[in-house]
């Protein structure tokens, strides 16, 4: 039940306003190694602020593809999903848990996750609230799920990272996490793609998917499927 109420605030996210034109992106030429690398360095910029800690080039890539070594997802696909997540403006700001609305049960579970991790929970960055609807910021790190989400994973990050308690504000932990929900679609694992582009897609709305994976100039799992190639063609392994 958290984890839909946590679809459906990405969704709101997207409709208010955040909407990245697609066809525009996936019809043009192919990228320039000039123009990937602009990506994750904005990339790597937006999580350094989010995180609260320097991230280089350099970690997104040995994130991706430490990633990908425990869950079997191509690090190409985690790139071009970041990357999709950045354009998406889901990096962007930065609040503490009383700016960002959280209701006192999500407050609650936020401060235990910080004191597991012994952080001082008045200081850890989470979204802000959003501007264009009504409702609340609270979603943390990179994989950006809100608290109550991330109790949920816990046990599966730990699992396949040893990490006990996981870490929301940590690269790798947070991209391991994205890893694991997207492999919730049957084939992500197997590299097919067109289930690689549906899981982006239930990824940002759960059950609304297929909203964001249609033909109409709205279809992000191929814009993720676009950089993933991108990325792989022009800087390789």
């Amino acid at each position: 039940m958290e984890e839909k109420k946590d679809d459906h605030e990405k969704l709101l996210s997207i409709q208010s306003g955040q909407q990245y034109q697609i066809k525009s992106d996936i019809t043009r030429n192919k990228a320039t190694l000039s123009q990937i690398n602009s990506k994750i360095n904005k990339l790597r910029a937006e999580l350094t602020n989010i995180l609260g800690s320097s991230v280089s080039f350099n970690d997104v890539i040995s994130a991706s593809k430490y990633a990908s070594k425990v869950t079997g997802i191509r690090k190409d696909y985690l790139l071009g999903v970041l990357v999709v997540e950045s354009n998406l403006g889901r990096y962007t700001g930065g609040c503490d848990y009383k700016e960002s609305r959280m209701s006192d049960y999500r407050k609650g579970i936020f401060r235990d996750i910080c004191k597991g991790l012994k952080y001082n929970y008045k200081k850890m960055k989470v979204s802000c609230p959003p501007s264009g609807y009504s409702g609340t910021g609270g979603a943390m790190g990179v994989a950006q799920f809100m608290p109550d989400t991330w109790i949920g994973y816990q046990s599966s990050i730990t699992a396949v990272t040893g990490h006990n308690p996981p870490d929301p504000w940590s690269l790798t932990d947070g991209v391991v996490t994205m890893a694991l929900k997207l492999t919730k679609v049957n084939g992500v694992t197997n590299h097919k793609e067109s289930a690689e582009a549906k899981a982006y897609c239930v990824y940002l709305a759960g059950n609304n998917w297929a909203s964001y994976c249609d033909n109409n100039g709205t279809n992000y799992g191929d814009l993720v499927l676009y950089w993933a190639d991108n990325y792989e063609k022009l800087l390789g392994d």
